[in-house]
């Protein structure tokens, strides 16, 4: 998924992070996902200096543990790395 860019690399996080939280929320409501391998990907800059989309995050997250976790709590997005099955942040968003 393409994601957000915003003022500081942290709030970046923050935001994909959030937005993650709503779209687990959604998609373990479909009855036959049992696996989501969720990649956001963000502008940025390879190794020579060009312009290309580098792996943001990456949250890998199965419906034993999303159908425990309260999506509701305002604050779950910042508990995803805890209980994700695969968790990756780009180290520049770190």
């Amino acid at each position: 998924m393409a994601g957000d860019e915003s003022l500081t690399a942290g709030t970046t996080r923050r935001g994909l992070m959030m937005d993650s939280s709503k779209v687990f929320k959604e998609i373990f409501k479909i009855d036959n996902v049992k696996r989501v391998n969720l990649q956001w990907v963000l502008p940025g800059e390879d190794q020579d200096g060009n312009d290309t989309d580098l792996q943001a995050m990456t949250i890998l997250l199965d419906r034993e543990i999303a159908e425990k976790v309260n999506w509701e709590n305002g604050g779950i997005y910042e508990k995803i790395p805890n209980f994700a099955e695969r968790y990756f942040v780009h180290p520049s968003w770190k």
